[in-house]
C-alpha cells in the first residue's frame, strides 16, 4: 500500500503571522492604534540616539549612524511588510502586495506592488529585492549577515516576484526575517560603495527623504508629498509630520536645557532624579510642557552592569554571583533613582515571557534533559537576589559574596582581593556611555572595594564606547537592553554561543552555554505562542542563575517630556510607543503656546496595561 501525504496548497495572503491568525482582515482600512484623520504638517524635533554621527549608512559596522538611518528605522526605506504594533508577531504587506508561505515552510514568496516607486520615480522590482538580500548577507554588518545566514537564497521568479528559500523550516521566524527586510535600490548602489561610511544622502522609497544635514550635529527628514504608499492601510494615520528634525547632543543636561528653551519638542527622559525633580520650570508650570509614561506590554528597558566572561576572572559563576550580591539595588533605586525604577528578576520583566514561580511541567520537559548542566536552584525556586533594607547597609549580602569569592579561590591580602594561586589582584574597569550612570557605578564600586576589589569607573563618549564594545575591549560595562515581545532573533544575537567570540556581537557578555543554546533552539522551533513562552521562561531561569548581569532596575515604561503642541492616539499600541510616526502637529495648541496662553497643567499621565 502506498501512502500519499497531501499538503494544502499555499495561498497568497495580505500578511503573515508567526503564530495563529491575523487580527486585521484583507480589507482593513488602517491600524486600530492610529488616528486616520490625523492632519499632515508641522515639525517635530527630538534628540538623537548618539551624541554625534558621521554616517548615513546604517547597514555596515563602520561609523556612527545618524538616528533615523539605522536598519530598524522606518524613515527613508520601505520594507516588504509593515509590523502591526498591537500584534506580537504579525506583518502586513507594504512593498509586497501578497505573501505566500509554502506548507512545508521551505520558501516564502512576495509579489511586489506595481505602484511602488523609489524617490527618483523608478519602480521597485524583484531585482532590487534580490540585490538587497545579497548585500545584507555578504557585505553588511555581522549582525545583519547573521540575520540572513539561514536564508539560502533569494530567487527572482518574475519582474515583481521574489521567492526566499529557507535553510531550516523548523525555525519559524525565518519567514518573518524575510518579510522584515528593507529593500535597497539596485540602480543606486551599483554606483556607490555599500561598504563605506558616508554622509551622502542615499536613495530611498519610504515616507521621508534626507533633508538638511549639519554633520555630527543634526539631520532633518522631509516628508515625501508624493510618497507612493501614502494611501495603503499600513500607512494611513502615520508619517504625519512634514519635517522630523533630530539634534545630537554630547551631554544630556544640554539636551534637557534645549527642551526647556523650546529648541527640542520631545525628550525621552532617562534620569529618574530629573524626572522626579527637574520639571519645575515656567513652561511646565503653565502647561506648555507635559510628561507621560507609556507602559508597554513588552519586556521593560533593563539597566545592568555586565562582565566580559571571555576573561578568566569572570568565568566562574561563583564570582559572578558574588558580584551580583554586592550591589544594593534597593538603596540605589530609592536614593539614586528617586523610586522611579523597580527591581527586575527577569530578562523579560513586564511581559508574559518572564519566569513565574516554580518551573511548569512544560518547562520541566525542556529543563530536565539539561539537569546535569544547570544550577540546582533552577528547579527549586524562582530567581531573586535577596532584597536589602535599602538603607545603604548591605552587610548580609556582602557576607554571602565574601564566601562565594573564597570558594572560588580568592583571598584577602592587605585588604586586597587576590587570586589564591597566582596572587594577581582582582580589579574591575567599568566603562559607561553616559554620566547618568556614574552615581550607580560609584555606589557599586564602593561596595566592591569592601570586598577588596579595586574598581575604576570611566565615562566614554559614544564613539569610544561603540569601538570598545565592537572589539570586545572591556572588562565590565553598563548595559541597556530592551527585548521585543517575541525575541527570536534577539535570543540568538544576545545569548548564543555562535556569536560570543565574534567582534561586533550583541552577545557582549560572551555567554557560551550549551543549555542556553538548547533552550534558544526550543524557542526558535516553537510552533505556538504557548510553546515559545514556555521556552523563554525556561531560558530566563537559566540565564539568571548563571549571573551574567547585575540588575540595577528597570523603567516602568517609556518616559517622555514634550511640548504640548502635538496630538497622539488615545491609546498607544500594545508593543511600542508609536512615536513619532503616529503623533501629529496640533496647530491650535501651538498657537496658544506662542500666544502665551496658559494650558491645563495635567498630572503625569501613565498608560495602563490592557487586560484583554
Amino acid at each position: 500500500m502506498v501512502l500519499v501525504a497531501r499538503q494544502a496548497a499555499a495561498q497568497p495572503q495580505h500578511g503573515i503571522s508567526l503564530y495563529g491568525e491575523m487580527h486585521y482582515p484583507v480589507d482593513f482600512k488602517h491600524f486600530d492604534y492610529v488616528n486616520p484623520d490625523a492632519p499632515k504638517g508641522g515639525v517635530i524635533r527630538f534628540a538623537g540616539m548618539y551624541s554625534t554621527f558621521d554616517s548615513l549608512n546604517g547597514f555596515i559596522r563602520k561609523g556612527t549612524v545618524a538616528t533615523g538611518m539605522l536598519a530598524l528605522d522606518p524613515y527613508i526605506y520601505d520594507r516588504l511588510t509593515a509590523a502591526a504594533l498591537d500584534e506580537p508577531t504579525t506583518r502586513y504587506g507594504l512593498l509586497a502586495k501578497t505573501i505566500e508561505l509554502s506548507p512545508d515552510r521551505r520558501w516564502v514568496e512576495f509579489v511586489l506592488r506595481p505602484e511602488a516607486r523609489w524617490h527618483d520615480g523608478q519602480p521597485v522590482t524583484a531585482d532590487d529585492v534580490v540585490f538587497s538580500f545579497e548585500m545584507f548577507k555578504t557585505k553588511a554588518s555581522p549582525a545583519l549577515q547573521m540575520t540572513f545566514m539561514r536564508i539560502l537564497r533569494a530567487e527572482k521568479r518574475g519582474p515583481l516576484t521574489v521567492r526566499f528559500w529557507i535553510a531550516d523550516p523548523t525555525d519559524r521566524q525565518l519567514p518573518l526575517i524575510c518579510a522584515d527586510m528593507i529593500v535597497l535600490p539596485r540602480h543606486y548602489w551599483q554606483h556607490h560603495d555599500f561598504e563605506r561610511a558616508t554622509l551622502d544622502p542615499p536613495l530611498g522609497s519610504g515616507p521621508y527623504r534626507v533633508g538638511r544635514i549639519d554633520p555630527g550635529r543634526s539631520i532633518e527628514y522631509e516628508r515625501v508629498p508624493g510618497y507612493w504608499g501614502r494611501d495603503l492601510p499600513v500607512s494611513i494615520g502615520r508619517f504625519n509630520f512634514d519635517r522630523i528634525s533630530v539634534e545630537h547632543f554630547g551631554d544630556t543636561e544640554v539636551e534637557r536645557e534645549a527642551l526647556k528653551a523650546g529648541i527640542l519638542d520631545v525628550s525621552a527622559e532617562a534620569s529618574a532624579k530629573t524626572w522626579a525633580r527637574g520639571y519645575d520650570f515656567p513652561a511646565a508650570r503653565r502647561g506648555h510642557v507635559l510628561r507621560s509614561i507609556v507602559a508597554l506590554e513588552s519586556p521593560a528597558l533593563g539597566r545592568t552592569f555586565e562582565f566580559n566572561t571571555r576573561l578568566p576572572q569572570f568565568q566562574d559563576v561563583r564570582v559572578r554571583k558574588a558580584l551580583a550580591y554586592a550591589y544594593d539595588r534597593e538603596w540605589s533605586i530609592r536614593v539614586l533613582g528617586s523610586g522611579f525604577y523597580k527591581p527586575a528578576n527577569s530578562y523579560f520583566e513586564n511581559s508574559d515571557l518572564a519566569h513565574r514561580g516554580l518551573p511548569s511541567p512544560a518547562e520541566l520537559a525542556l529543563l530536565a534533559p539539561l539537569r546535569a548542566e544547570l544550577p540546582k536552584e533552577v528547579f527549586e525556586a524562582p530567581f531573586s537576589i535577596p532584597a536589602t533594607p535599602g538603607l545603604g547597609r548591605n552587610r548580609e549580602n556582602l557576607l554571602v559574596a565574601t564566601r562565594l569569592l573564597r570558594d572560588a579561590g580568592y583571598v584577602l591580602r592587605d585588604g586586597k582581593l587576590v587570586d589564591g594561586k597566582t596572587g594577581k589582584p582582582f580589579t574591575i574597569h567599568l566603562i559607561l556611555d553616559s554620566p547618568i550612570r556614574v552615581p550607580y557605578a560609584l555606589h557599586y564600586a564602593d561596595a566592591l572595594r569592601v570586598l577588596g576589589i579595586e574598581t575604576k569607573v570611566r565615562v566614554l563618549d559614544s564613539a569610544q564606547m561603540l569601538q570598545r564594545l565592537r572589539t570586545l575591549d572591556f572588562e565590565a560595562f553598563s548595559m541597556e537592553r530592551m527585548m521585543s515581545n517575541t525575541p527570536n532573533f534577539e535570543l540568538r544575537n544576545y545569548f548564543s554561543s555562535a556569536v560570543a567570540m565574534r567582534p561586533n556581537t550583541f552577545n557582549l557578555a560572551g555567554v557560551r552555554n550549551h543549555a542556553v543554546d538548547s533552550l534558544i533552539a526550543s524557542a526558535l522551533t516553537a510552533t505556538t505562542r504557548d510553546q515559545f513562552v514556555t521556552a523563554c521562561r525556561a531560558l530566563d531561569r537559566v540565564l539568571l542563575y548563571n549571573y551574567y548581569a547585575v540588575d540595577t532596575g528597570v523603567v516602568p515604561g517609556v518616559a517622555y517630556a514634550f511640548w504640548n503642541r502635538f496630538g497622539k492616539p488615545a491609546e498607544p499600541p500594545r508593543y511600542a510607543t508609536g512615536f513619532p510616526h503616529t503623533w501629529w502637529f496640533d496647530a491650535d495648541a501651538d498657537a496658544k503656546i506662542r500666544a502665551g496662553i496658559d494650558l491645563p497643567v495635567l498630572p503625569v499621565v501613565q498608560t495602563a496595561k490592557r487586560s484583554d
